[in-house]
């Protein structure tokens, strides 16, 4: 097994490999983030941009814009990878956050042509290994959900545009308002960020009803609070893959978290070719 790949309690890691393969995969949903889980953390040997960035850095707003979003993240980024501050006070800093900055690309006149010449660039860079990950679980009819405090309509004209966006896939996320002449005007409800993301969202979405009978779980993400995701789900087991990036001083925390750990911003080999394969044969 590759270096990257860390494993806590290899027992427990295999026991519920091994009861949702048996379970089979009609008992099987995926549950995943978006940003730096499905997409690379890192290209190039730069911090790769999340869907929010992406647009705040499109060159599209002027460099006002992309200094005041600059002040934010500066601001609110360590706060959300902060393992000391309380839970709900960490809740709070990322709503704020996430409204702000919607708020301002919506007084900025964002429209879908900006968020179109985004995608046509090619600037989402999925995560090696992604591609065959999405063919097989649509291959399969095995159910995705896509849980991201990014961008939602990045998110969709992204898959679209790698020809991804599969009949299996649901996306709930951060959704823009738009008028006819496809300018912003506002966000859709509910508003998502990393701290809200759990299973009360899912049970008001379509994709509750899609996932009635299936009971077992993979969950991936890029932070600890992704697992949350399952929150107030009902479930019998749920398999967790965390990919930790090139945050190494928090590896513990992370195996404490998850069953198994992605480092160094690995591709998606160990997801598609051990576990899901595995789960398939």
């Amino acid at each position: 097994m590759n270096s990257g790949i860390h494993i806590k309690n290899k027992e427990e890691f295999e026991a519920k490999l091994a009861k949702i393969k048996q379970d089979g995969k009609n008992n099987l949903h995926v549950i995943a983030d978006f940003d730096k889980t499905l997409t690379h953390a890192v290209i190039n040997g730069q911090l790769a941009h999340s869907t929010f960035r992406l647009v705040e850095e499109s060159g599209a707003f002027g460099s006002s814009f992309a200094e005041k979003t600059k002040v934010l993240l500066e601001y609110y980024l360590p706060i959300e990878l902060s393992h000391s501050i309380a839970v709900h006070e960490k809740e709070k800093h990322m709503g704020d956050w996430t409204k702000q900055v919607l708020q301002m690309l919506a007084e900025h006149r964002l429209n879908e042509k900006i968020i179109d010449t985004i995608i046509q660039d090619n600037r989402l860079k999925l995560r090696p290994g992604c591609t065959q990950f999405l063919d097989k679980l649509a291959a399969e009819n095995i159910p995705l959900l896509i849980l991201s405090a990014g961008l939602g309509d990045v998110i969709t004209k992204g898959l679209l545009n790698h020809n991804k966006l599969y009949s299996n896939t649901q996306i709930i996320s951060n959704f823009f308002e738009f008028d006819h002449t496809g300018t912003v005007t506002g966000h859709k409800e509910p508003l998502i960020h990393s701290m809200n993301k759990t299973g009360l969202l899912i049970k008001k979405h379509q994709y509750h009803k899609i996932i009635a009978n299936k009971t077992n779980i993979l969950l991936l993400g890029d932070l600890p609070e992704d697992t949350n995701m399952i929150e107030d789900l009902e479930h019998e087991c749920v398999l967790k893959i965390g990919f930790l990036n090139n945050r190494k001083d928090s590896l513990s925390k992370y195996l404490d978290t998850y069953d198994a750990v992605i480092e160094n911003d690995e591709d998606m080999h160990f997801v598609t070719e051990f576990v899901l394969k595995e789960i398939l044969k």
